[in-house]
């Protein structure tokens, strides 16, 4: 069986909520974590790695995100390299170029 990179940070969620908690903690969480990421990755120089841990609210669990921007032509891309539950990685889907990540749009 094959899972998202999302069904699977939820998954890994599901270890410290109950399912339906995890859905929507994924939901709420994961768009702020990468959101907060992508700006700070925007103002980082090229190829600078960034790692940043985020807490749940209620303490739970961590989540660190780790990336960087890489220069792809006339533009730059920022790519997420590692995102982990409570150090368990999460894993991605290769990308022609860049290899195992998430691109940020």
């Amino acid at each position: 069986m094959y899972f998202t990179w999302q069904q699977q940070f939820t998954l890994l969620l599901t270890k410290y909520y109950v399912p339906a908690e995890a859905a929507r903690a994924s939901s709420v969480l994961l768009p702020a974590i990468l959101g907060d990421f992508r700006k700070m990755l925007s103002t980082a120089p090229i190829g600078k790695e960034l790692e940043e841990s985020y807490n749940t609210e209620d303490g739970k669990t961590s989540i660190t995100v780790r990336g960087k921007k890489m220069k792809s032509g006339k533009k730059s891309t920022l790519l997420v390299t590692d995102l982990l539950v409570a150090d368990v990685p999460v894993q991605f889907d290769s990308v022609p170029g860049f290899g195992r990540c998430l691109i940020l749009e």
